[in-house]
């Protein structure tokens, strides 16, 4: 590009200026597209992610049934249709926009095309020039303009992965809030829990999940905990986990605050199974029940786990067993 620049800058330099202000308002019409389109999914990603779970739910083999049961599914198509219909009104204003000015932009580059070989013409019939001078200096402008849209290119592209690398650098940079303890627990020991006047209500809610909670767990106690729905058993657990951090009172692991613990030794000696528990479709049985191996804790043999689980006769029905990819 630059050596070809430079012999049109030479002979002819008004090819120059025309590829220039042809090519650059085209790189920053799409540059503009770039950030609008970014700034289009950051403001509207709950909304997508919404219409992705809808989605899920009525194409989820497990839940058809209940859903055409219920009724259920023409309310979630009515739902999508709906914030189907608000993004892409949106969406499509801004598409709008960017067409109407890729059709100027087509325009300008057709009057480039156009004007190069119509100048080189008239050098050659003004001023006595041979075809030879028409052929070499076309073929170089027209090299410089192509190669010059190429970089441009690759800028805009760059600007626009650099986009896409500024939202992953926010999310890499952002900071726990929960601050990790430095206390390590011994791995082979289970510990005492115990909660001293526990309240809780959610960051930013206004409502009490849990209120004045007190309760001692001992190592190998088999503790129950019943109530309504909502009534804060799962929030409790978490609060146990500290996936959140008490509002009021504190929670004591053998006798020291949750807060001081290092959370990676802790969670060594805890196992937990949610109401909705992962499975790993894209592993096998044997690899779902090792997942949760840790460094420096001795597993328990795999026969053990499926037989602690009773999960023995659902394996052993399986067609590949533990090899079983989970699907």
């Amino acid at each position: 590009m630059i050596a070809s620049g430079i012999v049109i800058l030479q002979a002819v330099p008004i090819l120059i200026v025309m590829s220039i202000v042809v090519a650059m308002p085209d790189s920053i019409v799409w540059a503009i597209y770039s950030k609008h389109f970014w700034d289009y999914y950051s403001k509207y990603t709950q909304k997508w992610r919404v219409i992705d779970q809808i989605t899920d739910t009525m194409i989820d083999e497990q839940d058809i049934f209940e859903n055409k049961i219920t009724a259920s599914d023409e309310k979630f198509f009515k739902q999508l249709k709906s914030k189907f219909e608000q993004l892409f009104s949106t969406y499509a204003k801004m598409r709008k926009k960017s067409t109407t000015q890729s059709q100027v932009l087509v325009i300008l580059d057709f009057v480039r095309e156009a004007f190069i070989p119509l100048f080189l013409i008239y050098k050659v019939l003004t001023e006595n020039l041979t075809l030879g001078y028409f052929s070499f200096y076309s073929n170089r402008a027209f090299s410089f303009s192509s190669q010059l849209t190429d970089f441009l290119n690759i800028a805009v592209d760059m600007y626009d992965n650099g986009l896409a690398l500024a939202d992953i650098k926010r999310i890499m940079e952002l900071q726990p809030a929960i601050e990790n303890g430095f206390i390590k627990l011994n791995n082979h020991t289970a510990p005492v829990i115990e909660l001293k006047h526990v309240w809780f209500k959610y960051p930013k809610g206004k409502k009490w999940i849990l209120k004045d909670i007190n309760m001692k767990i001992n190592p190998s106690e088999e503790i129950a905990i019943v109530g309504e729905n909502g009534a804060g058993k799962s929030t409790l657990i978490k609060l146990i986990l500290r996936f959140y951090d008490v509002t009021r009172g504190e929670i004591l692991i053998n006798g020291r605050s949750i807060k001081k613990l290092d959370l990676k030794s802790y969670y060594n000696i805890i196992g937990v199974l949610f109401q909705d528990y992962n499975v790993y479709k894209f592993l096998n049985v044997e690899e779902n029940i090792q997942i949760a191996s840790r460094k420096g804790v001795k597993p328990l043999p795999i026969s053990k786990a499926i037989k602690f689980a009773d999960a023995e006769k659902f394996i052993n029905e399986l067609q590949y067993g533990l090899k079983q990819v989970i699907s």
